[in-house]
Protein backbone atom coordinates (compact mmCIF):
# COMPACT_ATOMS: atom_id res chain seq x y z
CA UNK A 1 0.00 0.00 0.00
CA UNK A 2 0.99 3.24 -1.18
CA UNK A 3 1.21 6.04 1.97
CA UNK A 4 -0.80 8.86 1.51
CA UNK A 5 0.99 12.50 1.39
CA UNK A 6 0.28 14.88 3.02
CA UNK A 7 -0.94 13.03 5.78
CA UNK A 8 -3.46 14.68 8.34
CA UNK A 9 -2.03 15.29 12.05
CA UNK A 10 -0.96 12.47 14.44
CA UNK A 11 -3.63 10.47 16.17
CA UNK A 12 -6.37 13.17 17.14
CA UNK A 13 -6.11 15.28 20.44
CA UNK A 14 -10.05 14.77 20.50
CA UNK A 15 -9.45 11.08 22.04
CA UNK A 16 -9.85 10.15 25.40
CA UNK A 17 -6.84 10.58 26.98
CA UNK A 18 -6.52 6.09 28.43
CA UNK A 19 -7.09 5.47 24.78
CA UNK A 20 -4.55 8.11 23.03
CA UNK A 21 -2.23 7.05 25.37
CA UNK A 22 -2.87 3.32 24.72
CA UNK A 23 -2.13 4.11 20.68
CA UNK A 24 0.58 5.89 21.37
CA UNK A 25 2.81 2.71 23.76
CA UNK A 26 1.76 0.42 20.49
CA UNK A 27 2.91 3.01 18.23
CA UNK A 28 6.04 4.20 19.93
CA UNK A 29 6.07 -0.34 20.90
CA UNK A 30 6.76 -1.05 17.06
CA UNK A 31 9.60 2.05 16.22
CA UNK A 32 6.65 3.74 14.06
CA UNK A 33 8.64 6.37 12.18
CA UNK A 34 5.54 7.95 10.64
CA UNK A 35 2.34 7.77 12.89
CA UNK A 36 0.69 8.80 9.65
CA UNK A 37 1.99 6.37 7.19
CA UNK A 38 -1.20 3.71 6.21
CA UNK A 39 0.93 0.77 6.05
CA UNK A 40 2.10 1.66 9.74
CA UNK A 41 -0.82 2.58 11.16
CA UNK A 42 -2.52 -0.97 9.42
CA UNK A 43 0.29 -2.88 10.64
CA UNK A 44 0.17 -1.80 14.34
CA UNK A 45 -3.73 -2.04 14.10
CA UNK A 46 -3.32 -6.16 12.57
CA UNK A 47 -0.52 -7.16 15.23
CA UNK A 48 -2.79 -5.51 18.22
CA UNK A 49 -6.05 -7.59 16.78
CA UNK A 50 -3.95 -10.87 16.45
CA UNK A 51 -1.97 -10.48 20.27
CA UNK A 52 -6.23 -10.37 21.68
CA UNK A 53 -7.02 -13.37 20.11
CA UNK A 54 -3.52 -14.82 20.86
CA UNK A 55 -4.00 -14.18 24.31
CA UNK A 56 -7.99 -15.13 24.11
CA UNK A 57 -8.57 -12.85 27.42
CA UNK A 58 -11.39 -10.66 27.75
CA UNK A 59 -9.92 -8.81 30.32
CA UNK A 60 -10.25 -4.53 30.44
CA UNK A 61 -6.37 -4.59 28.46
CA UNK A 62 -7.82 -6.49 25.83
CA UNK A 63 -10.71 -4.37 25.47
CA UNK A 64 -8.61 -1.64 25.50
CA UNK A 65 -6.91 -2.95 22.81
CA UNK A 66 -9.76 -3.90 20.72
CA UNK A 67 -10.45 0.15 20.69
CA UNK A 68 -7.17 0.67 20.06
CA UNK A 69 -7.05 -1.57 17.17
CA UNK A 70 -10.49 0.23 16.11
CA UNK A 71 -8.93 3.66 16.31
CA UNK A 72 -5.90 3.04 14.39
CA UNK A 73 -8.09 1.86 11.15
CA UNK A 74 -10.40 4.71 11.94
CA UNK A 75 -7.33 7.15 11.77
CA UNK A 76 -6.10 5.03 8.77
CA UNK A 77 -9.04 5.57 6.90
CA UNK A 78 -8.91 9.34 7.82
CA UNK A 79 -5.61 9.55 6.23
CA UNK A 80 -6.72 7.43 3.33
CA UNK A 81 -9.89 10.17 2.85
CA UNK A 82 -6.92 12.44 1.70
CA UNK A 83 -6.73 11.18 -1.55
CA UNK A 84 -9.89 10.62 -2.82
CA UNK A 85 -9.46 9.34 -6.35
CA UNK A 86 -8.16 6.02 -5.12
CA UNK A 87 -10.05 5.89 -1.56
CA UNK A 88 -12.16 2.97 -2.83
CA UNK A 89 -9.79 1.55 -4.04
CA UNK A 90 -7.22 1.49 -1.02
CA UNK A 91 -10.21 0.65 1.40
CA UNK A 92 -10.47 -2.33 -0.18
CA UNK A 93 -6.91 -3.16 0.83
CA UNK A 94 -7.19 -2.67 4.35
CA UNK A 95 -10.38 -4.37 4.53
CA UNK A 96 -8.57 -7.79 2.64
CA UNK A 97 -5.64 -7.26 4.64
CA UNK A 98 -7.94 -7.31 8.08
CA UNK A 99 -9.76 -10.27 6.97
CA UNK A 100 -6.45 -12.21 6.48
CA UNK A 101 -6.80 -12.33 10.21
CA UNK A 102 -10.25 -14.39 10.61
CA UNK A 103 -9.33 -18.27 10.96
CA UNK A 104 -10.47 -20.11 7.71
CA UNK A 105 -13.70 -21.98 8.07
Amino acid sequence: MRDASPAPAAFPESAPQRLRARVESLLAAAGAGDANAPETLLVIARRTIERVLEAGSGDREAALDVLSADALVTHLLDVLASHPDDFEVRCDEVLRHLAEIAPAP
